[in-house]
């Protein structure tokens, strides 16, 4: 630990050898709805700079003129005042839009694809609307570098150049989605109409987020504040593949200070088309009746609502979030192969035995505070994911008796996560900028039902960084930084009497059957 923390002395002596100087003025420039305004024009006394994406800017000066600030923006006013005094000065500029009605104009142009290989990559809002397929994650299916990994019609997980499960980090507000990544048929239980802007990391990451974002981050950003006054909006999807019909209200509203979003989802579909009349499953046809593949059939529903506030200097949010999911699995592709479970039932949405029901319970508190040098991020988050697998109780030993009760539940997966976080970010000059952050996560895992997918167990995490930030161009960007983590895993122990005295009976040996079981 001493290694560290000589590491963390010594980047405070070199942001004070970076910050010696004549005087500098610093600031954080904001819009009529306290939300940080990045890409603002900043001049002084012949000194110009660019505000960073939180609003921070930095300008070093050394003549003894008055100091004059200029800050522009397209769309705003133009903001000008003098500082007669010199020395550092901190300052918090408000931009006021500039509400000038113009006529219609029209620009066409033709687009064109770069051949450079983006490491990061954003999508608003408009554009996700546009390409959403019934998943969030299938939505982004077309970015470079990115894929979806389908499980059914309403689940699908993050594949990053080739990465995924638990070399990608899923971050959804600021907290860690967990769940999807614990197996080849878990999804990413996120409303797909719910997110605004999606930011996709590709390339190691681990600095910031640990081990698991080797792969690559996928951000998801639902923290705007509404425009004031109430509004809203439906969204409406249909599918001829498997008869989807999906529909979300979204209502909204801010005023001075407090502002609320509330989202309502409802998506139901039937069983999905196929281009084959069979499939192969463990060596043996099983046939696909009018081509329609049985029990494909889900629901899902979905709730959100968020409530924040707006300071000088600081704003806070508290949302809430439940998606329900409900899903069939083929009847011939599970378990034991039998022709007879896969015949036509007449009904192309009924859900029946072998499915799945999936419930993640999400509350993330997320609030940041800005100074004219830095900005503090602190987000805390407790969620919970239930996910319970349902299939005609069966067993590959004979004398295995059905469970008392739920006879039928061959998996129930249950996961409580409380996570916190905090960033702090220092813009030493208006090049260099320093970050230092930790993360604490639990975790408890439960699991039952008379089939075994995952043991139970107790995790705790936590990791703190540094990293410091040279820029010495728009396109020159160079990062250097240190991590530590430290992980405790607590394991409980698995054993099976039944298939014991099941491995005996057929003249295994007892050691060779208690490993086993």
């Amino acid at each position: 630990m001493r290694y560290i923390f000589s590491t963390i002395l010594l980047f405070l002596i070199y942001i004070n050898l970076l910050s010696q100087g004549s005087y500098h003025v610093a600031g954080v420039v904001v819009d009529e709805r306290n939300q940080p305004m990045p890409g603002c024009h900043v001049s002084s006394n012949g000194s110009n700079t660019i505000s960073d994406a939180r609003g921070h800017f930095y300008l070093g000066l050394s003549d003894s003129k008055p100091i004059t600030i200029t800050v522009s923006f397209i769309g705003y006013n133009k903001f000008d005042t003098t500082l007669v005094t010199q020395g550092n000065h901190h300052l918090r500029i408000a931009m006021n839009p500039d509400n000038v009605a113009l006529q219609e104009v029209k620009i066409r142009g033709k687009s064109y694809k770069s051949t450079a290989n983006h490491s990061r990559e954003v999508i608003d809002q408009q554009q996700l609307s546009r390409q959403i397929t019934g998943t969030l994650v299938g939505s982004l299916d077309r970015n470079l570098g990115f894929n979806s990994m389908d499980i059914g019609a309403s689940a699908s997980k993050p594949v990053i150049r080739g990465m995924g499960f638990n070399r990608v980090v899923v971050l959804n507000n600021g907290i860690k989605q967990e769940g999807q990544q614990w197996g080849a048929d878990h999804g990413l239980e996120i409303d797909p109409f719910l997110t605004e802007q999606v930011e996709i990391i590709k390339g190691a990451s681990s600095l910031e987020h640990g081990s698991d974002a080797l792969g690559g981050i996928l951000q998801l950003n639902n923290n705007s504040t509404p425009d004031p006054g109430i509004s809203g909006s439906v969204q409406l999807l249909g599918k001829s593949v498997n008869e989807t019909a999906a529909g979300s209200l979204l209502v909204q509203g801010a005023g001075s200070r407090l502002f609320f979003k509330m989202r309502l989802t409802a998506i139901d579909y039937g069983d999905y088309n196929i281009p084959t009349d069979t499939i192969l499953y463990l060596t043996r046809k099983m046939p696909i009746y009018k081509r329609r593949l049985k029990n494909s059939a889900g629901q899902e529903q979905d709730l959100y609502l968020r409530l924040g506030y707006n300071g000088d200097f600081w704003r806070t949010a508290l949302s809430t979030s439940r998606v329900w999911q409900k899903a069939g699995f083929f009847p011939g592709a599970h378990g034991v192969p039998d022709i007879s479970r896969v015949a036509d039932d007449g009904d192309r949405r009924n859900i029946a035995y072998p499915y799945q029901s999936v419930e993640h319970l999400n509350i993330t508190s997320n609030t940041t505070i800005q100074t004219p040098h830095s900005s503090l991020s602190i987000d805390l988050g407790v969620q919970q994911n239930n996910r319970r697998e349902y299939s005609q109780f069966h067993t590959h030993y004979s004398n295995q008796p059905p469970p008392a009760s739920d006879a039928d539940l061959e998996l129930d997966f249950l996961l409580r996560t409380w996570s916190a976080n905090l960033r702090w970010n220092y813009k030493i000059s208006s090049g260099h900028t320093l970050t230092f952050g930790g993360q604490q996560q639990w975790q408890n895992n439960a699991s039952a039902g008379y089939s075994f997918l995952l043991p139970e167990f107790d995790k705790s995490a936590r990791g703190i960084f540094l990293k410091h930030q040279f820029d010495p161009t728009d396109l020159i960007h160079f990062n250097v930084g240190i991590r530590y983590d430290y992980n405790n895993l607590d394991i409980a122990g698995f054993y099976d009497p039944i298939l014991f005295s099941y491995l005996t009976s057929n003249g295994i040996g007892a050691d060779e059957a208690s490993a086993y079981a």
